[in-house]
């Protein structure tokens, strides 16, 4: 039982260090790579609108006008969805916001 407390606490710990990562980066241009399923991917391209308790929101430019997509945080830390800010060198990662937090 405290296993499972502790390991609650960890994540929990991880997902608000994640959010606050991308807090730092609104407004900010980036790629989306989101894993779909079955081996399909969806790759966008937006900015970085706003950031929530559970979810983040990008604005992308698609046609027929600007779309929102919604992600969650957990999409991050298991890897679901990747994000690679302009202007960063790699992918915007849960290891060094982990160690932080």
């Amino acid at each position: 039982m405290a296993a499972k407390n502790a390991e609650h606490i960890v994540a929990s710990r991880a997902l608000k260090s994640i959010r606050r990562g991308l807090e730092g980066r609104l407004g900010r241009r980036l790629t989306v790579k989101a894993d779909r399923g079955r081996r399909r991917f969806s790759v966008e391209e937006g900015v970085l609108e706003g950031t929530y308790p559970n979810i983040f929101v990008v604005k992308v430019d698609a046609f027929g006008g600007p779309r929102r997509l919604t992600y969650t945080y957990s999409e991050i830390l298991t890897r679901a969805v990747r994000l690679r800010f302009n202007g960063d060198h790699g992918e915007f990662s849960t290891a060094p916001l982990a160690r932080s937090a």
